[in-house]
């Protein structure tokens, strides 16, 4: 549910503007219930989840023709569940960073969003409350993306009082795992580095970097949640920490697991740049390039955005 605003060119500043949301921007943080089973996954029902998981694979993977025909089957059969609306909000979210922000796009994720949160109901459940913050999450999301940050952080203010309700909870509900690790990350590196921020933290829980490192790097043999959790310290390692061949793990990892996600890929060749501290070659431009041509689902936009910037990758390396 990538996220974290991050996945296109962001500079460290906004890595830091985008604090917050990115502390809510993909799996989220509510009050939990005791329900023991409730700690085995973050979809109840188990054919909806079976095929929102597979469907987010087919996302990652930049296989859009497949993962509507998912969005398709979940329309008909799980119209009742507001993570058929949920899956399209992210499957319409990813077709729009990868080169297909149309107006109509656009609509779509917004129309899945509302559509999804009138879906929840009453019922004051785990999984309710998860519904509800990755909602407002993705909504601020696309805000941030388009510097909309006041509206942002007027969808941030209705989710900040569960933070609090979350903190220390993380082994009975595996995505407090990730939500606790950015939280406590993050604001532990605004706090210490913008002292003009610190008026605004003096409510809310003080962060730690290592424990929140710790958090985010355990594994929870679920697809979202680690992809999530890699995806963010691949950003961080890069962006932060300026640890480059920590990050070249992550992207590495993640460009294993999806080959033809070229947001994942642009990650991991801007990472070898620095490593190696070298351009890179037209060999290895070439193959990129030819990796983007040779996915036959991506739209004629889609392909030319990402040669644009396969171009652009280029150049910065030259």
């Amino acid at each position: 549910m990538l996220t974290l605003r991050f996945l296109q060119k962001y500079y460290v500043n906004k890595f830091y503007q985008i604090l917050i949301i990115s502390i809510l921007s993909s799996v989220p943080v509510f009050k939990l219930n005791s329900r023991p089973e409730e700690k085995t996954g973050i979809i109840s029902q188990v054919k909806v989840r079976d095929a929102v998981y597979e469907g987010f694979n087919y996302i990652y993977n930049f296989e859009f023709i497949k993962a509507d025909n998912v969005l398709q089957e979940l329309k008909k059969n799980y119209s009742f569940s507001p993570w058929t609306y949920l899956y399209a909000a992210n499957f319409y979210w990813w077709k729009i960073i990868s080169g297909e922000n149309t107006t109509t796009n656009v609509e779509l994720f917004y129309s899945s969003l509302n559509t999804a949160r009138n879906k929840i109901g009453n019922l004051n459940t785990n999984e309710n409350q998860f519904l509800k913050i990755v909602i407002y999450s993705l909504m601020s999301r696309y805000d941030v993306m388009n510097g909309k940050y006041i509206q942002a952080v007027v969808e941030l203010k209705k989710n900040l009082s569960i933070i609090k309700n979350t903190l220390n909870k993380e082994s009975q509900f595996y995505g407090f795992y990730l939500t606790s690790g950015l939280y406590l990350y993050l604001t532990d590196v605004v706090y210490s580095n913008y002292y003009y921020l610190r008026p605004f933290m003096l409510f809310i829980p003080s962060g730690d970097k290592a424990k929140g490192l710790q958090f985010l790097t355990k594994k929870h043999n679920d697809p979202i949640l680690d992809t999530e959790s890699e995806y963010f310290l691949m950003k961080i390692y890069d962006e932060v920490e300026c640890r480059n061949e920590i990050s070249m793990q992550y992207s590495s990892g993640l460009v294993k697991k999806y080959p033809m996600n070229f947001i994942f890929r642009e990650q991991q060749l801007k990472s070898l740049i620095k490593l190696r501290n070298n351009p890179l070659s037209k060999d290895e431009v070439s193959f990129y390039k030819k990796q983007i041509l040779s996915n036959k689902q991506l739209s004629k936009s889609q392909t030319q955005y990402l040669l644009n910037l396969a171009n652009k990758l280029q150049s910065r390396s030259s």
